[in-house]
C-alpha cells in the first residue's frame, strides 16, 4: 500500500481496493501504513494553534474503510514526522530550542548523526504539550478505533531505543542536561496513559521503543508488536517454527503475556524492493503457528498482486475460528518441547474443564506429542473423564481418558494438529 503522500486520487483508489482484498480474507483492522496519513508535509507546517485533520484523500480512503468494517488504526510519531522518508522534519520548526542536542555524537550510528539535531527532544513538556493535543485532535475524528505510536527517541525509525541511550544536552527542557533517556520514557508513559484516560475503548497497539523496553512500559497497551520483524523462512513450517519460538522468548525471558504480543506472518522486510513471494504450501501450518501464539495477529499481506481465491478462504476460515474461539486463545500454557527438529512443541488453551491443544511436527516423518491431562501438565480442572477429539487436520479421532493420564498423540509429518478437551457428560439411565 501507499508508503508515502497520496500523489493521486487514483492511489488513493488502489488503496481502496486494498481495502477490499483485506477484508474478503477476513482482515478486520488495519495499521495505517504511512504515518499521519501520509500527509509529511502538512505536519512538517503545523504551528502553534493548528490542529491534525486527516485531508480529503485520507478522508477518502477512511471512509472506504469504514464502510467495509474495516477498522483503522492511526499512526502516530513522537518527534520526527516521517522517520521512514527523507521528506519528514522535526514538527515546529518555529521552535528550535525543542531540538533534541546530543551531548556527544562519538560511537553513535550514522543515522543518529545524519538526524542530530533534527528532531524534536520528547522529554520537553512544551513540545509534549503540544503533540498531546496534535495526537487528540486525530482521536477526535472518530475514524480511528486503536492508535500505535511508533519511532524512538531520536526521531528516527526506531532500531536503537536500547542499544544507545537518548541524551539531550539541553538546559531548556524537562530533564538532567545529557541524560534525557528515563524523562523521554516517562514521556511516553503519560502519553500512552493520557489516550488510555480520554479514549477507555480505544485499542492502544505499541511498536517501538515499548516493544524494546519490556513489559514495564506496557501497563496501558493492548498489543504490542513482536521482536520478530526482519524476516522469516519462506517456508510456511520453518516460518511458524520460528514465529512459536520467538513467542516463547517473548514469554519465558522477557516476561511478556501472550496476549500482548503480536506474532508477524508474511513480513516481507528482508527484500522490500520486490513483492513477497506468496506460498500456499502448509498455510494452516503458519496461521495455527501464529494463532497458538496469542490472540493477537499481524500480517504483511500482498494486497496489490493478490493471493489465491483458495487462500484468501483460509484466511478467512482460521481468522473466523480464531474468534470463536477467542476466550480459550486468550490463556496459554506451553509443552515443555520447544520448536526444534525432531520435537513436537505445542501449547495447552484451557479455561476451567475444557478448551484447545495446539501440536505442532516440523519432522519429515510422523511423531507423538504428549501431555498430561492434570492442572500442571495444560492447567485443566475437573475430574473427568475428558474426550480428546482432533479437529485438525482430519476431523474425527477421538479418545477418552480421565484426570492424571498422558495423552500421546501422533502428529504427521509437517503438520499441525488441533485437538479439543471436553468433560464427558454422564448419561443417566432408566430400568
Amino acid at each position: 500500500m501507499e508508503q508515502y503522500t497520496y500523489a493521486d486520487e487514483k492511489a488513493v483508489e488502489a488503496d481502496m481496493r486494498s481495502l477490499d482484498f483485506l477484508a474478503e480474507c477476513g482482515i478486520d483492522w488495519l495499521s495505517d501504513s504511512h504515518p499521519w496519513g501520509g500527509e509529511t508535509e502538512k505536519m512538517n507546517a503545523l504551528g502553534a494553534g493548528d490542529k491534525y485533520a486527516p485531508g480529503d484523500w485520507v478522508l477518502k480512503f477512511l471512509q472506504h474503510a469504514r464502510q467495509r468494517d474495516v477498522k483503522i488504526v492511526m499512526w502516530p510519531t513522537m518527534n520526527h514526522t516521517h522517520p521512514w522518508w527523507g521528506k519528514g522534519a522535526p514538527f515546529r520548526t518555529d521552535k528550535p530550542e525543542w531540538l533534541m542536542t546530543p551531548k556527544t555524537l562519538d560511537g553513535k550510528p550514522d543515522i543518529i548523526k545524519q538526524r542530530a539535531g533534527r528532531a524534536n527532544c520528547f522529554a520537553n513538556q512544551p513540545f509534549f504539550d503540544w503533540l498531546s493535543r496534535i495526537n487528540e485532535a486525530g482521536l477526535a475524528t472518530g475514524y480511528y478505533k486503536a492508535w500505535a505510536m511508533d519511532g524512538s527517541f531520536f526521531g528516527d525509525g526506531g532500531w536503537f531505543t536500547t542499544i544507545i541511550p537518548a541524551d539531550c544536552a539541553s538546559d531548556q527542557h524537562d530533564h538532567l542536561p545529557g541524560d534525557s533517556n528515563y524523562a523521554c520514557q516517562r514521556a511516553l508513559d503519560q502519553l500512552i496513559s493520557g489516550v488510555r484516560r480520554n479514549y477507555p475503548r480505544m485499542v492502544i497497539f505499541m511498536c517501538r521503543p515499548p516493544m524494546d523496553l519490556g513489559v514495564w512500559s506496557l501497563r496501558n497497551v493492548d498489543a504490542c508488536f513482536t521482536l520478530l520483524e526482519s524476516g522469516t523462512p519462506p517456508s510456511h513450517v520453518a516460518a511458524g517454527d520460528e514465529i512459536r519460538k520467538w513467542s516463547r522468548v517473548r514469554v519465558h525471558h522477557h516476561f511478556f503475556p501472550h496476549y500482548l504480543d503480536q506474532p508477524l506472518l508474511f513480513p516481507s522486510r528482508a527484500n522490500r524492493r520486490a513483492p513477497p513471494n506468496w506460498s500456499s504450501e502448509k498455510l494452516d501450518y503458519i496461521l495455527l503457528s501464529a494463532l497458538s501464539c496469542s490472540p493477537n495477529q499481524l500480517y504483511y499481506l500482498p494486497t496489490k498482486t493478490g493471493i489465491p481465491g483458495t487462500d484468501k478462504a483460509e484466511l478467512r476460515k482460521w481468522l473466523d475460528w480464531g474468534r470463536k474461539n477467542i476466550a480459550y486463545l486468550q490463556v496459554r500454557k506451553d509443552l515443555p518441547e520447544w520448536p526444534a527438529a525432531g520435537n513436537v512443541d505445542g501449547s495447552a488453551h484451557i479455561v476451567g474443564d475444557s478448551g484447545l491443544v495446539f501440536l505442532f511436527n516440523p519432522h519429515a516423518a510422523a511423531l507423538s506429542g504428549e501431555f498430561a491431562l492434570t492442572a500442571d501438565g495444560i492447567g485443566l480442572k475437573g475430574e473427568g473423564p475428558f474426550s480428546i477429539t482432533q479437529e485438525h487436520p482430519a476431523a474425527g479421532r477421538a479418545q477418552t481418558a480421565r484426570t492424571g493420564e498422558t495423552i500421546r498423540w501422533e502428529v504427521p509429518a509437517q503438520s499441525a494438529v488441533v485437538l479439543r478437551i471436553r468433560p464427558v457428560k454422564s448419561r443417566l439411565t432408566t430400568p
